[in-house]
C-alpha cells in the first residue's frame, strides 16, 4: 500500500497588523478504510489563544483557531503521512435500483439527507450545456449508472484542457464547457453539475494526486465523490480521466468548493491588504 508525506505551507502577509477574526484551517487528511492517517502536524505562527479539533458535518477533519493579538502574518505548517488503501476502485456492488438512471427506489430518508449533494451550482436551476450533455451520455450509457459516470471523465478529461488556476472560484459549470479549459476544480464543477443533472448526489473533494517520481511540482487537487447507493462515495477524476484510487489523498469534502477550503476566516482592517504564498511537497515512502 502506498505511503506518501505531504508537507503544506500556507503564509498570510498584511500590509499592516489586523485583527484576525477565527479561521477554519482544512489540512488534515482523512482518516478511514480508503486511507490510514498515520501522522499529523500543525504548526500555527503566531500560535493561536485557542485552538480546538473540530469534526465537520462532511466528517472533515479540521482545527478553528483563535487569534487576541494583533499580527502582520500569519503562517500555517502541516505534515502528515498517509497510507492509501483503495487498489480497485470498482471493487463494490450496487443496489439493484440504483444499476440504472434515474434512480427511482431511493428510501425517502436517505434522498432527504442528499438533497444539498444534487442541487445545482446556478440559483436559477441547472445549466443548460449541462442538461444537454448529461442527456447525451445518458443515451449512450444506455441509462447504465457506471457506463455514465465513466463516459462523462473521459469525455471531460479530452474536452477540458488543463490550465493551472492558483486563486479564485470555480467557474460556472457551462462557462468551463464553453472555454473548453479550466483548472482541476472547475473541470470538477462541471463533472458534479452533469451528475446532479440527472439525480445522482455528488460532493466536492479536496486533496492531493501523487503524479509519479516525474512530477516536478504539487498543489491542492480537487475531483468529485458520487454517492452509489450500495457502494457510499466513489471517487471521479475528470482532470485525469479515472476513478479515484490509491494515488488519491482527500483531506475535505462538501456539497460546495467554498466548504473544503484550506483556510476560511477574515480579519478586521480597513485598507489593508493581504498576500498569500503556499507551497506543497508530496513525497512516495518506502515502507
Amino acid at each position: 500500500m502506498p505511503h506518501f508525506r505531504i508537507q503544506h505551507q500556507i503564509e498570510y502577509y498584511y500590509d499592516a497588523p489586523v485583527d484576525l477574526h477565527p479561521h477554519w484551517i482544512r489540512l488534515q487528511p482523512r482518516g478511514n478504510h480508503f486511507q490510514q492517517l498515520r501522522s499529523f502536524q500543525l504548526q500555527i505562527q503566531p500560535q493561536p489563544d485557542r485552538l480546538f479539533e473540530v469534526q465537520e458535518l462532511d466528517g472533515n477533519l479540521c482545527q478553528r483557531a483563535w487569534f487576541n493579538d494583533p499580527c502582520d502574518h500569519v503562517k500555517l505548517q502541516a505534515i502528515a503521512e498517509v497510507v492509501t488503501c483503495l487498489e480497485n476502485p470498482f471493487e463494490f456492488l450496487l443496489e439493484p435500483w440504483a444499476v440504472r438512471l434515474p434512480l427511482r427506489s431511493e428510501a425517502q430518508s436517505q434522498s432527504d439527507r442528499l438533497l444539498p449533494y444534487r442541487q445545482s451550482y446556478l440559483p436559477g436551476g441547472f445549466d443548460p450545456a449541462c442538461l444537454r450533455l448529461a442527456q447525451q451520455l445518458l443515451e449512450q450509457a444506455k441509462n447504465d449508472t457506471i457506463s455514465f459516470l465513466l463516459l462523462l471523465n473521459q469525455y471531460l478529461y479530452e474536452r477540458i484542457r488543463y490550465v493551472q488556476r492558483p486563486f479564485g472560484d470555480p467557474r460556472w459549470p457551462g462557462q468551463t464547457l464553453a472555454l473548453g479549459q479550466g483548472s482541476c476544480r472547475d473541470t470538477t464543477a462541471v463533472f458534479l453539475e452533469v451528475c446532479r443533472a440527472v439525480g445522482l448526489a455528488g460532493r466536492f473533494v479536496s486533496g492531493y494526486h501523487w503524479g509519479g517520481p516525474e512530477a516536478e511540482q504539487f498543489d491542492l487537487h480537487a475531483w468529485a465523490e458520487i454517492y452509489l447507493p450500495g457502494a457510499g462515495w466513489r471517487g471521479f477524476d475528470p482532470t485525469i480521466g479515472l476513478a479515484t484510487a490509491e494515488t488519491h489523498i482527500a483531506v475535505a469534502s462538501a456539497p460546495l468548493p467554498a466548504q473544503t477550503a484550506p483556510t476560511e476566516g477574515t480579519y478586521y482592517a480597513p485598507g489593508i491588504s493581504s498576500t498569500l504564498n503556499y507551497q506543497v511537497a508530496l513525497t512516495r515512502l518506502l515502507d
